[in-house]
């Protein structure tokens, strides 16, 4: 584009866009419950395991399904 508004547009086009204050906040606080609800889910399940000796595939499925509806974007490994 050789005109003034071209160069604008494909400037723009190359910045990057940065989350606004709000949206990174919320991007914490998401890391962080779901840092809190893995952390429990662990617990649960070494609970059910030793504690009262369920079999290994009831304990994954009970403390597998449970958290993970509430955070479907929240995952730290993706």
């Amino acid at each position: 584009m050789h005109t003034e508004v071209g160069r604008i547009a494909a400037t723009l086009e190359q910045m990057a866009e940065r989350p606004t204050p709000f949206q990174a906040e919320v991007q914490k606080m998401a890391r962080q419950m779901t840092a809190i609800v893995g952390a429990l889910a662990v617990a649960v399940a070494l609970l059910l395991l030793f504690a009262l000796h369920q079999p290994p595939v009831d304990v994954a499925v009970n403390t597998s399904a449970s958290p993970l509806p509430p955070f479907p974007r929240a995952c730290l490994l993706c």
